[in-house]
């Protein structure tokens, strides 16, 4: 469900400066400790890929994107939904929601 905050708390290691969608003590990268940080949920689609996953008939491919945040950085997440087609570099995204070791981003409705 999507929340009508403008912000969001996120993880942040405190040395590589890297976002994690889960607490953990350090970060997987460095080993540094990971900061409790606010963040703007809203950005600019700035990349995307596509990434297959198994061939069996559950999975489906996911689509991975990196936003640029209304804050100046870049975060690293999944489509909420695959609109593949809908897709395009620019268009307005949102921080809908973080569990499973990911964080998932969804297109901003137009009105």
């Amino acid at each position: 469900m999507m929340n009508s905050k403008k912000i969001i708390d996120i993880y942040v290691c405190s040395s590589c400066k890297r976002f994690h969608a889960e607490k953990k003590q350090n970060c997987y990268y460095c080993n540094s400790l990971l900061v409790l940080k606010e963040t703007a949920k809203f950005g600019t689609l700035y990349s995307f890929t596509m990434v297959p996953e198994k061939m069996d008939a559950i999975s489906e491919d996911k689509m991975l994107v990196l936003v640029d945040m209304d804050e100046g950085i870049k975060i690293l997440g999944e489509l909420e939904n695959n609109f593949s087609d809908q897709v395009l570099i620019g268009m307005k995204m949102e921080i809908v929601s973080i569990h499973e070791k990911k964080i998932i981003f969804a297109l901003v409705n137009r009105e």
